[in-house]
C-alpha cells in the first residue's frame, strides 16, 4: 500500500529531482470546489535518485510505503509526546514542582530534535521517495 501526491517538478539538479507539492485547503461549504477562501501551501520534496527524462514544469506523482508515513508520525509525533510525558511525570515525582516539570519537558525536546538533526541523513535513507509522470 502507497500513498501517492502529485507535484510539478522545480528544478532538476545532479543528487536528484525537486518536487512542489501543494497542499490545498477549502472551506467546509465549497467541499473543495473551487472558491476565493481556497489557498494552498507549497513544500519541496528532493527525490534522489532519479532516472528518466523528466523537465521542469513536468506534473508527477510521488509515492512512498506506507511504513515510511507510520515512522515519519512515530518520529515527529509520537516520541516526543512520551518524551516529554514521561520527563514530565519523572520531574514531578522527584520535585513535586509542577513549573519545573513543565519547563524539564519541554526543554527535554531540545536534544530529541537536535539528535534528529544530526541523524537526518539517516533518516532520508529510510523515507524514500518514487516518481512517476502524470498520464
Amino acid at each position: 500500500m502507497c500513498a501517492a501526491r502529485q507535484g510539478v517538478i522545480q528544478e532538476i539538479r545532479t543528487d536528484g529531482v525537486v518536487v512542489r507539492l501543494t497542499v490545498q485547503e477549502a472551506c467546509a461549504a465549497c467541499a473543495g470546489a473551487e472558491c476565493s477562501i481556497r489557498r494552498g501551501r507549497a513544500s519541496d520534496v528532493l527525490v534522489e535518485g532519479v532516472s528518466g527524462d523528466y523537465v521542469v514544469g513536468d506534473r508527477v506523482w510521488l509515492t512512498m510505503p506506507s511504513s515510511g508515513g507510520f515512522q515519519a508520525v512515530l518520529w515527529a509525533y509520537l516520541v516526543p509526546l512520551v518524551l516529554v510525558l514521561a520527563v514530565l511525570a519523572g520531574v514531578y515525582a522527584c520535585t513535586a514542582d509542577e513549573a519545573l516539570s513543565g519547563l524539564a519537558a519541554l526543554a527535554a525536546l531540545l536534544p530529541y530534535f537536535l539528535a534528529l538533526r544530526f541523524f537526518r541523513n539517516r533518516l532520508r535513507r529510510t523515507f524514500r521517495f518514487s516518481i512517476a509522470k502524470d498520464r
